[in-house]
């Protein structure tokens, strides 16, 4: 490939792969929205070699229409952190080799482990470096259990990446965070000024996931089912320790003894694992009226017209300030309200200012029985009122828009 100072060329990192749940709903909307546009573009992620087998087909025809480049590397799901270091090794040597030969005026990190490698591309040929800094990662890996601070090594480990991530963040040309309320927090850790970083929630597709009819509502319930009448309590997502899915089979049994006409539909890959809880959790009496469907990016509107009102309950911590649940753009997108909890990101101020849903201080009992009473009212926030509100501020086009202020605003342009 020719290489020209009139061009705009990128290279895009992430070790989240374009082929994982995540990188459907997340990573390719917006490349293909906002930085298909640049003049060459070259992507580079880690595949799980399952996903890679069965789909690498038709991305990479997909892309390639596109006159997108994509260099897929072999994630290491085995021997835990010497696996992590071998492929940074590998994401180090392929993005070098590559970045010396092409010179991409950006490099575009999504992520605390490909910024490392973003920091020595700047260092080496000069590229402007774009950190999509995508959460508080280090203190997440605590909050999940995966580091355990009371373990030396674990210590160490966290001392170290906290390091890296504040001069990752010092040395970044500009900076993306999902939450506002995070944002005098990265300023305390890196010493940027305001104006280089901005805020990007993680945003919907409104042209994929639309308004649902009366129509579109009874004709999903019945295909799953349901019957039209039921309220149908909804989840999509992952399932993990994070994601309080105890307390929303609890939600559902609570509502389930007050009012008959509940039901709940849980959407996600992971249907092992929430089968297992509801049969551990839920009384057998009312297991019945639990719906679980496998959901991918594809099927997920369908899916969720018969969602009457979408929940989301997360577990709050330090890390979570910096979280935006796509799910909840995804239920704005097609007027489903929604119950959450606080202590997460912006959601408060986001559901209260668009009048879409309700906001919980607690997960206790005495809070979920609290919205039994208030379900009728919740589902009434609902449909084109909310689509309409909410788009201003989650539609992918939005997001789009504000990622090609930053490519020209990091390179100089008007």
């Amino acid at each position: 490939m020719q290489n020209s100072k009139n061009k705009k060329t990128v290279l895009y990192l992430t070790y989240d792969g374009l082929l994982d749940p995540l990188g459907e709903s997340q990573i390719l909307p917006y490349l293909l929205g906002s930085l298909k546009r640049t003049d060459q573009l070259t992507i580079i992620s880690f595949e799980k070699r399952h996903n890679f087998k069965l789909a690498q087909n038709n991305l990479y025809k997909k892309l390639d229409s596109l006159d997108i480049t994509w260099i897929p590397l072999v994630f290491s799901q085995r021997y835990g952190s010497l696996g992590k270091i071998w492929d940074l090794i590998k994401l180090f040597v392929v993005c070098t080799k590559h970045s010396l030969y092409h010179k991409p005026m950006i490099v575009h990190a999504r992520g605390h482990i490909t910024v490392l490698i973003g920091c020595c591309i700047k260092l080496f040929i000069g590229s402007k470096l774009l950190f999509d800094f995508r959460g508080l990662w280090v203190d997440e890996r605590v909050d999940k259990g995966s580091w355990d601070l009371s373990l030396f090594f674990h210590r160490v480990q966290y001392a170290i990446f906290k390091y890296l991530e504040k001069y990752s963040l010092k040395f970044a040309d500009h900076i993306v965070v999902l939450t506002n309320i995070i944002v005098q927090e990265i300023i305390k850790i890196s010493g940027q000024s305001s104006n280089k970083i901005t805020v990007i929630p993680c945003c919907a597709d409104y042209d994929h996931f639309h308004l649902i009819s009366s129509e579109d509502r009874r004709s999903s319930k019945t295909s799953l089912n349901i019957a039209n009448a039921q309220i149908v309590l909804g989840y999509h997502g992952s399932i993990g320790t994070m994601y309080r899915m105890d307390r929303f089979l609890k939600l559902y049994e609570i509502t389930k003894k007050i009012d008959y006409r509940i039901s709940a539909l849980i959407i996600t890959r992971d249907t092992d694992e929430i089968t297992s809880l509801v049969a551990d959790l839920v009384p057998i009496s009312i297991q019945k009226d639990i719906h679980i469907q496998s959901g991918t990016r594809k099927n997920m509107p369908n899916l969720l017209k018969a969602v009457d009102i979408s929940v989301s309950f997360i577990e709050p911590s330090f890390a979570r300030q910096a979280s935006s649940p796509t799910k909840m753009a995804e239920s704005f997108a097609m007027g489903i309200p929604v119950i959450c909890n606080s202590g997460v990101g912006d959601i408060e101020a986001q559901v209260n200012n668009l009048s879409g849903g309700i906001v919980i201080d607690s997960l206790s009992d005495e809070a979920l029985d609290d919205l039994s009473s208030n379900l009728d009212k919740i589902i009434n926030q609902g449909g084109i009122r909310l689509r309409r509100a909410s788009k201003e501020y989650f539609d992918l086009n939005i997001a789009n828009e504000r990622y090609k202020m930053i490519y020209n605003d990091i390179l100089g342009a008007n």
